[in-house]
Parts: structure tokens; C-alpha cells; sequence
């Protein structure tokens, strides 16, 4: 039972706490500037927690599970910049603008 009254109270100060913080971010134009600049600072601060609890939990939720049949080794899907995550897409050969001479193989077929 206790656990279940923990788990309500969590999911009701959670629910608060996100509605404060929208409401702050909607009336953050017309805010005055020490309340604003209070609530940046605090914004900053839980944005620290919220960016080292997403990299940890995608870096953890990428490997494998424990015990199955086909999968690949974990440190070939660790980041290679640790903290940091940037979107990538696969690129083949070297673009065209990048090649030396394109730009003058280009200019002299146009002609």
C-alpha cells in the first residue's frame, strides 16, 4: 500500500511541477526580469540533470539485452563523443562540391 501512495504522490508533483514550468515558459515574454532570470537559472540547473539522464539512459537502452541470441558487441555502440549526442547520416564518396575541379568540369559543360 505504501508503495502505491508513493507512486500517486510522485505522479501528482510531477504533473504540478510540469505545469508550473509550462505556464513559466508561456508568460516568459511578459515576466519580469529577476523573476526571469531566476527561473533561467533554475531551468539551467534541472536541464543539466534532464541532459546527463537522457545520454546515460540512451547509452544504456542501446546495448543489447542481457542474454540474447544475435547481437553485437557493446563498446562498438558506445559514443564516441560521451555526453554529446548529434544526429548522422551515412554518406558515400566525396560530394561534388568537395572534388577538385568540379566546380571548373562543371562551368565548362555548361557552356
Amino acid at each position: 500500500m505504501a508503495k502505491l501512495g508513493e507512486h500517486l504522490l510522485d505522479k501528482a508533483v510531477f504533473s504540478r511541477t510540469r505545469a508550473k514550468w509550462a505556464r513559466n515558459a508561456r508568460l516568459a515574454r511578459s515576466a519580469n526580469l529577476i523573476s526571469l532570470r531566476r527561473q533561467r537559472m533554475r531551468a539551467r540547473q534541472l536541464k543539466a540533470h534532464f541532459d546527463q539522464l537522457i545520454h546515460v539512459a540512451d547509452e544504456r537502452l542501446a546495448l543489447p539485452l542481457e542474454g540474447a541470441l544475435l547481437h553485437k558487441s557493446a563498446e562498438r555502440r558506445v559514443s564516441l563523443l560521451p555526453g554529446r549526442t548529434y544526429p548522422t547520416a551515412s554518406v558515400t564518396g566525396m560530394p561534388a562540391a568537395v572534388r577538385p575541379w568540379a566546380c571548373l568540369m562543371m562551368a565548362l559543360g555548361s557552356l
